[in-house]
């Protein structure tokens, strides 16, 4: 009798502890136009812990491939008042000076850069940002920001 209360005890502490910890977060993902995006406006995380954050949702930082993905994306942040900024999936960590999306490796190939940026300011700026939607800022991957995951479509 023992056992089985021990081995009950232990399943209702897993899903409990399952159930508190969420790989899904509570807020929806966002379709805006070919992509799928969610929108963390709430817990600011550093980049490390925000990609950490992506990729316990199946996604990852955000990789902006064109210039039209890069406008609809800032279209809905302006649309839905949620400016902030936002961690995207730009970085130089591999080869200081040289921006490229993590998820894909491949460089920055257009320009969406606030004005000044990237500056690498203090030697220490290595991460990308959206910064309040004027263009991609370069930033100390330790501090912290809101981010955007973005999810890939599967195959149908």
């Amino acid at each position: 009798m023992f056992g089985h209360s021990l081995a009950l005890f232990s399943t209702l502490s897993v899903v409990a502890i399952v159930l508190a910890d969420p790989v899904v977060p509570p807020a929806e993902f966002a379709i805006i136009q070919n992509g799928i995006y969610y929108f963390e406006t709430n817990t600011a995380k550093n980049w490390f812990d925000a990609s950490e954050a992506c990729h316990r949702m199946s996604a990852e930082l955000v990789t902006f491939e064109t210039l039209e993905e890069w406008k609809a994306v800032n279209k809905y942040i302006a649309d839905k008042n949620i400016d902030g900024k936002y961690w995207t999936s730009g970085t130089d960590l591999a080869v200081n000076g040289k921006h490229s999306w993590f998820t894909t490796g491949l460089p920055l190939n257009i320009n969406i850069w606030a004005p000044g940026e990237p500056n690498n300011r203090f030697d220490n700026e290595h991460c990308d940002h959206i910064h309040n939607t004027l263009g991609l800022n370069d930033y100390n991957c330790n501090s912290v920001s809101l981010y955007i995951c973005e999810a890939r479509r599967s195959c149908d």
